[in-house]
This record gives structure tokens, C-alpha cells and sequence, in this order.
């Protein structure tokens, strides 16, 4: 894996020997993306996201690895993060919780944009996100497992 902060959706797929957890690793590192982040933004414990980074298979929670990686987006270009989900295992279905967690990172960009000039991007972003999650997804315990904090 690079060590520039560059790295790019095509590294993240070319690269097969690497595992989802080392990828995600050098992609938190080379961002300056720390699990402090990720726990405020997620209100993950220690050991989610390590499980997530670390020990992470194909069986872990869909709506966790989601919410992981809406917060990931908010730091990094969203083609790594469709590239993370597909080295993860995870493509997208014709779910309710599929569709919306794709339609939401294809959102993330926008929402960024538009609050460039607020005081706080990211916060402004995770508003919107948790404002899409509400207006899409009817189960509130689903809704949620998704929202970001």
C-alpha cells in the first residue's frame, strides 16, 4: 500500500495481497483520520472499531461497517470508500438499508460542499446525513443503528 496520503480507489481494489483492516489502517494514517474521530462521529467503543479495522469478516453487522464507513467519507473521496465496501465483501442490494447507505454516500460529497462555509463542514454533513436517514428509513431502530452522532 502507498505511503502518500494519495492513495486512490484503484490502489484500494488493485491491491489483493492487503487486508480490508491494513487498508483501512493506511487510509486512517495517511488522512490523519484517528479512531477518536471515528468514535465521536460514531459512538463506537475501542473495541468496535478495532474489531472493524482489525478482526474484521464478511459476517460483521452490515449497519455497523455502513455507519464506519459514512464517517470514513467525511474525511476521504467516497470512490475509496464503494472501493473499502467492495474489498470488505459488501456491494450493494436491492435493500432498503443498501440503497439508502449507497444514496447517502453518493450525498456526502454535496453535503460537504454546501457547508464548506459553515463552522463546523463535518457537523453540518452528519446533520444531513442523520436528516436522510430519518426521511428514508420508516424502522426508527434501524434508523438508528445508522445515524451518525
Amino acid at each position: 500500500m502507498q505511503n502518500s496520503k494519495n492513495i486512490t480507489s484503484k490502489d484500494v481494489k488493485t491491491n489483493g495481497s492487503e487486508t480490508f483492516g491494513n487498508v483501512v489502517k493506511t487510509i486512517m494514517r495517511n488522512n490523519g483520520i484517528t479512531w477518536e474521530d471515528i468514535k465521536l462521529i460514531t459512538e463506537f467503543s475501542n473495541d468496535t472499531i478495532n474489531s472493524l479495522i482489525n478482526h474484521y469478516d464478511i459476517t460483521f453487522g452490515r449497519l455497523k461497517v455502513f455507519r464506519f464507513m459514512f464517517a470514513l467519507a467525511l474525511y476521504i473521496d467516497v470512490d475509496i470508500i464503494y472501493s473499502l465496501l467492495t474489498k470488505a465483501g459488501i456491494c450493494r442490494t436491492d435493500t432498503i438499508i443498501s440503497n439508502t447507505a449507497y444514496e447517502i454516500l453518493e450525498e456526502i460529497p454535496e453535503y460537504l460542499n454546501e457547508g464548506k462555509d459553515e463552522l463546523d463542514p463535518i457537523q453540518y454533513a452528519i446533520e444531513k446525513v442523520n436528516s436522510y436517514i430519518e426521511n428514508k428509513i420508516e424502522n426508527d431502530r434501524l434508523a438508528r443503528m445508522l445515524k451518525l452522532h
